[in-house]
């Protein structure tokens, strides 16, 4: 059994399961939004079921069997979950302890995404702790620690704004170099209780902007300059793969660090960012509208004076 999702960026991500994680898998491709795999996917993860080895008591306890690679393999352990990856392998192989609280199989599922973020990290994108909202057919992602009104800003905005999703997105770029939003799972909501919700994550909305949240008496916007904002949207990423981390194989440190800095100050070099003030009662999402307007006129002058330069 194979599900899949499409990125924006064109790259399709798979899920194989077998007979024993099939209903894990279920539940997973149901939050996720994921449909019946209909292609070859870019890259997968396959999950199997594993059990305590005889004389070894702590994980990893997955080992590669006959027509795999016998070395070379990096693993990285998390509660009730291996993800063993090799770079002449295609999909990830995710070992799945066997729990039977929800709670629990909702964190395996929240450290299952890791090779997704990964992946879109090498390819130039970010994962980021951030809600999204949609207007007319735009993406605003607003980014910052928990607590600092992400939600709460995603319930008020009035109609025709849209919240996609008030905690996590992926940002993919696609082959024009443009960046595209998706929304993630919110997973402490299906934790509190709220088992029906799902996210579409195949749907994506090209980002117009990235507002750093910070909390105020009264709505502004400021302009933070493009080292701070790299900095911000930095930090924004790593929140999401420092709550994803591994003992066994921390991003800090790693190569991967190194890229995930790096996509952050390509990514502010092409979309608007912005420090927003968020008050408790005023009309932020206007605040938001005045300043990307000022961007789209400013980038309609740009393009005209570097057509009448013969560019």
């Amino acid at each position: 059994m194979e599900k899949s999702l499409q990125l924006a960026d064109g790259r399709r991500w798979g899920l194989r399961a077998c007979g024993e994680t099939r209903q894990w898998a279920d539940e997973f491709g149901r939050i996720m939004g994921m449909g019946a795999c209909d292609g070859i996917p870019d890259a997968s993860l396959r999950l199997i079921r594993v059990s305590p080895c005889p004389g070894r008591g702590v994980p990893p306890w997955w080992s590669p069997p006959e027509g795999y690679p016998g070395e070379g393999w990096r693993v990285r352990i998390s509660p009730g979950l291996e993800l063993w990856s090799h770079p002449e392998v295609k999909e990830t192989i995710g070992g799945l302890g066997e729990y039977h609280d929800r709670e629990s199989i909702l964190y395996q599922m929240r450290f299952a995404l890791y090779p997704l973020y990964e992946e879109t990290v090498l390819q130039g994108g970010l994962p980021i702790h951030a809600a999204l909202l949609e207007h007319e057919g735009r993406g605003i992602l607003l980014a910052g620690r928990s607590e600092v009104g992400k939600s709460t800003a995603c319930r008020r905005v009035p109609v025709p704004w849209k919240a996609l999703g008030d905690d996590l997105a992926l940002i993919v770029r696609d082959a024009s170099g443009r960046y595209h939003a998706h929304a993630l799972p919110t997973w402490s909501i299906l934790r509190s209780g709220q088992q029906d919700r799902t996210w579409n994550v195949g749907r994506s909305v090209p980002v117009a902007g990235i507002f750093f949240l910070v909390q105020a008496e009264t709505d502004e916007t400021v302009s933070p300059g493009g080292g701070a904002a790299s900095v911000m949207l930095d930090s924004a990423s790593m929140m999401v793969f420092r709550s994803v981390n591994s003992v066994s194989g921390p991003i800090d440190g790693s190569p991967l660090r190194r890229n995930v800095y790096s996509n952050a100050a390509s990514m502010v070099s092409s979309v608007p960012c912005f420090v927003l003030r968020l008050s408790l009662t005023g009309r932020f999402w206007e605040k938001i509208e005045e300043v990307l307007e000022k961007a789209d006129r400013g980038l309609t002058l740009d393009r005209r004076e570097l057509k009448a330069h013969g560019g």
